[in-house]
């Protein structure tokens, strides 16, 4: 498969036609999903590896040709005239996953929904140079990560939406800490707001699971602090959960 995107040539020729769509994000805001981009791959070597390496579209390559260029201008080529020996023969979704895969080469930071085929949602996504995190400072939950007035709120979350199926003590047995004890916060996190509450699961907010979360830490006699626990999952993936 010839995904032929690099070049003056290639330039030229995508220049002919631009959108007039403005972007409403950047390659930074995490436009696809960890697993898309692993289906991408997999297509990658299937279909394009026995002509390009994956060079060309990753650093300074990618970002000559691409930087503060829309999505767009990617798909139209790639699900326009690729494979050249057949060219739009792959379905919509293949290609989105092929230019997921190319931004977790660049190192883009993945998110919670997938980068959607068409020229619609590409055109809204604007590439800029990949923005590189700092990585945080790693907390223990005996570091106070939570505010007193968050566990608080937290207890109203769980006696209204959870105390009818749990008993808060089946938040602080040995289950409990097998569950989640020397794994980072996140990982709690992500079970609750995926499955709870039971009669309708991930139906609350992300600060009300962080809320309830706090009050799970206060039941389990964890500090409070002046920080309130946070819902990002990068933040929440600094902080290891540990037994009193």
């Amino acid at each position: 498969m010839r995904f032929a995107l690099i070049g003056a040539g290639v330039l030229a020729v995508t220049a002919v036609v631009i959108t007039a769509q403005e972007p409403t994000k950047t390659t930074n805001d995490g436009v696809y999903t960890a697993a898309q981009a692993e289906r991408g791959k997999t297509l990658f070597n299937e279909k394009c590896s026995g002509c390009h390496e994956t060079s060309q579209f990753s650093g300074a390559s990618f970002l000559e040709s691409w930087n503060n260029k829309t999505m767009k201008e990617i798909w139209d080529i790639a699900s326009g005239t690729m494979p050249e020996d057949n060219p739009g023969s792959l379905k919509q979704q293949e290609y989105a996953d092929i230019l997921g895969y190319f931004l977790s080469l660049n190192e883009y930071p993945t998110g919670d929904a997938e980068l959607q085929p068409g020229g619609p949602p590409m055109g809204a996504i604007k590439i800029e140079k990949p923005v590189k995190k700092v990585a945080l400072k790693k907390k223990s939950v005996k570091d106070g990560v939570y505010t007193a007035a968050q566990a608080e709120r937290g207890q109203t979350i769980f006696k209204s939406k959870c105390a009818s199926c749990h008993a808060p003590n089946r938040f602080t047995d040995d289950l409990f800490y097998t569950s989640f004890a020397g794994k980072p916060l996140w990982e709690m996190f992500d079970v609750i707001s995926d499955s709870m509450p039971e009669d309708n699961p991930g139906s609350l907010k992300k600060e009300e699971y962080a809320d309830a979360i706090a009050y799970l830490l206060k039941l389990n006699n964890f500090p409070a602090g002046p920080t309130e626990l946070p819902i990002d999952k990068d933040a929440l993936s600094a902080i290891m959960m540990e037994k009193p």
